[in-house]
């Protein structure tokens, strides 16, 4: 799949590897800034995410007060371009009962 290699490859370059072990830690650096937002956060997960793996958003779902989380199977870390129609089905629902429309 040409198209998902140059993306993953791209996306790549701007994230370098990091251990989800370490990262998934509620007092790691900006844990507090996460903890306090106030806003509505809906966290959209591919299942195969190597970037930033389950375990990491599921961390920081568990955060984030009133967060929601919807992991996508059979995709990556780029949802919206993997599988365009489920991500819209989750965000366009989600938009709705946070913006009133």
């Amino acid at each position: 799949e040409p198209l998902r290699t140059f993306l993953y490859q791209q996306v790549g370059g701007l994230n370098p590897p990091r251990d989800a072990s370490t990262n998934a830690d509620p007092g790691a650096p900006g844990a507090e800034q996460v903890a306090a937002l106030r806003v509505p956060v809906l966290m959209i997960e591919g299942a195969d995410d190597e970037v930033v793996p389950p375990p990491l958003m599921h961390a920081f779902h568990a955060l984030i007060p009133g967060s929601e989380y919807a992991e996508v199977p059979d995709a990556g870390h780029s949802v919206y371009f993997e599988n365009a129609r489920q991500f819209n089905d989750l965000v366009g629902p989600f938009l709705a009962r946070h913006l009133g429309g």
